[in-house]
């Protein structure tokens, strides 16, 4: 199914343990963030069925994740008009073939990390591995990345 709201907030409270949100369908954030509120050395997980899309579900917007700790790792499909990733923690897009992001990657603070599996398009847009048909452009701490 298809789960909307206007922004999304996950308490990972389970110690050593990771969060997995899995299942088929999409969520829709239409206008505000995710935000990611790990515990210890877990991290929150949206499986390879678990498609995360910043907007109403036709129109893209810009997606703003801060993660506190840890990791928060996209297997699945993630559409945004630009990206503004920030906190202490990582976001990992290890997904393979993702074309959803364009505009802008922003990493303000954190980690970003673009998992390419070495065929195929990779996670966000890229003239060198890893690849994509996505039209995304990266900038990192407010300094595009040439």
């Amino acid at each position: 199914g298809t789960y909307n709201t206007y922004a999304l907030r996950i308490n990972h409270e389970a110690a050593s343990n990771d969060s997995i949100i899995s299942g088929t369908g999409q969520i829709n954030i239409h206008s505000g963030g995710l935000f990611i509120d790990n515990r210890d050395n877990a991290r929150v997980d949206f499986g390879t069925t678990a498609a995360v899309y910043f907007g109403d579900g036709t129109t893209p917007t810009e997606g703003i994740i801060y993660v506190d700790e840890n990791v928060l790792r996209f297997q699945g499909s993630v559409t945004a008009a630009g990206l503004t990733t920030s906190g202490p923690g990582a976001v990992q897009i290890a997904s393979q073939n993702n074309t959803g992001i364009t505009g802008t990657v922003q990493v303000n603070s954190g980690i970003l990390y673009l998992d390419w599996a070495g065929t195929g398009a990779g996670p966000i847009g890229s003239s060198r591995p890893p690849r994509s048909t996505s039209t995304a452009s990266v900038t990192l701490a407010g300094r595009p990345k040439s």
